[in-house]
């Protein structure tokens, strides 16, 4: 990993506890393994999926495999890792995340602890059933999944969230308006909520996505990780767009 204006020029404690204490750690979890298992096992199930996809041209039909879906959807081992990693350091209590890479992410961040309130939007039925399966088989607390356009999931998935902690959003899926959801989610953060961005560099769409959150009034800190952006809203931080290469 290299920061790009170098580490010890980070003046703001904040975020060099950040860098050191959790984007730079790598000891293991016992959980990572049993997580990757599980991966494995997705990924060597062959049954057929057909879905529309929204993506691209609307309406049209895919036929590929839930093996398939998982290589191209879920998130990394090492970017797992890392959303372990920022849970564990931060114990939100609350989580909302729309686009759950097949349930991948979501076991990653849920891990941390038992308890959690989790909610997870994943707008297709066929996408769903996956991650069903995988909170099934592997969640340590209980995750709340709605199916559908994510819009009008929101209001149900906050119904029993006083407060959101931590939200996650997969900017590389076009199903999903992130744009719309976070300014939705304002309305529901803290000086504490973090929000955490995948795929910010996937491509022009979602670069600007992400430059369009960070140049938002309510956002204080900012950490661009390559494929994964980090968005605080503390207003006890400094305004500053980090980047980090991870």
């Amino acid at each position: 990993m290299r920061i790009l204006s170098g580490k010890y020029t980070v003046h703001s404690p904040f975020v060099f506890n950040l860098i050191t204490k959790v984007i730079e750690e790598r000891n293991p979890f016992y959980r990572f393994e049993e997580i990757e298992l599980l991966r494995k096992r997705l990924l060597q199930d062959n049954r057929p999926v057909t879905y529309t996809d929204l993506r691209g041209r609307k309406g049209k039909q895919t036929e590929t495999t839930i093996a398939e879906i998982v290589r191209r959807e879920a998130v990394t081992a090492k970017k797992g890792a890392l959303l372990f990693r920022l849970a564990n350091y931060f114990k939100p209590k609350t989580m909302l995340l729309a686009g759950s890479s097949v349930g991948i992410s979501t076991l990653y961040l849920s891990s941390y602890a038992a308890g959690i309130k989790c909610a997870s939007i994943e707008p297709l039925h066929e996408f769903a059933a996956i991650s069903q399966w995988v909170y099934d088989e592997a969640a340590r607390t209980p995750i709340e999944l709605h199916t559908g356009e994510a819009k009008g999931q929101l209001t149900e998935c906050l119904n029993n969230m006083e407060a959101l902690d931590l939200v996650f959003f997969n900017s590389r899926d076009e199903r999903i308006d992130v744009l719309w959801l976070f300014n939705a989610c304002l309305t529901c953060s803290t000086d504490h909520t973090l929000f955490i961005i995948d795929g910010i560099n996937e491509n022009k769409r979602t670069r600007t996505i992400w430059n369009e959150i960070t140049g938002r009034p309510e956002v204080s800190v900012s950490i661009n990780l390559r494929t994964l952006g980090l968005v605080f809203l503390n207003r006890k931080l400094h305004k500053h767009n980090y980047k980090i290469h991870f």
